[in-house]
């Protein structure tokens, strides 16, 4: 090799290793992720994991209520058919801004997030003793009453909530969720 080859397999060998460099810096970065702009008019979603095929949002009013108590609603084809107790919890749910997900594991797994102001015992005893007649397992976390049948969910959930995460980052859906509205919305 000339002495011309030499130095540009040296300049080559530099810029490769200054690239990989700026890609493990950049990986390994310490920076807290995005998070979603707070200004959403549906601050629930913050809960949801990603992986969510659908979901349900209801602001609490009476017409959200009177949705959720629907004997033909969509809710009810999708998680309770026929299981009274999990009606039960929904329409007791309902009563606050919640929200219904649903997640793809083999079947249909849903998660509900409710809007809580405080993590007092009298007021998430009448919740949580209905989610447990409806067979849901509970978490409390950031003013959310979390409720689901998988664990692995909530696990989800309450991470999500913990590093900033938010279903409003995927494409397109902060800009949908700016242009409707309404008593119970569905995504």
């Amino acid at each position: 090799m000339n002495r011309k080859s030499t130095i540009i397999a040296i300049v080559a060998i530099a810029l490769m290793l200054a690239g990989i460099a700026w890609a493990v810096s950049r990986l390994y970065r310490e920076d807290k992720p995005r998070q979603a702009s707070a200004n959403t008019e549906y601050p629930l979603l913050r809960a949801v994991p990603a992986d969510a095929a659908a979901v349900f949002c209801f602001d609490g009013s009476a017409k959200a209520q009177s949705v959720l108590a629907d004997s033909v609603g969509v809710l009810k084809a999708f998680l309770a058919p026929e299981d009274p107790t999990l009606t039960a919890f929904l329409a007791k749910a309902g009563e606050s801004r919640m929200l219904v997900s649903l997640h793809n594991s083999g079947s249909l797994v849903p998660l509900v997030a409710t809007e809580l102001p405080s993590a007092d015992s009298t007021l998430l005893a009448p919740y949580e003793a209905l989610a447990l007649k409806a067979g849901l397992k509970t978490a409390y976390q950031d003013g959310l009453l979390l409720a689901s049948r998988s664990e692995t969910l909530l696990n989800s959930s309450r991470r999500h909530l913990d590093e900033g995460l938010c279903i409003l980052e995927a494409p397109g859906l902060e800009d949908l969720t700016g242009r409707i509205g309404g008593a119970a919305v569905a995504f």
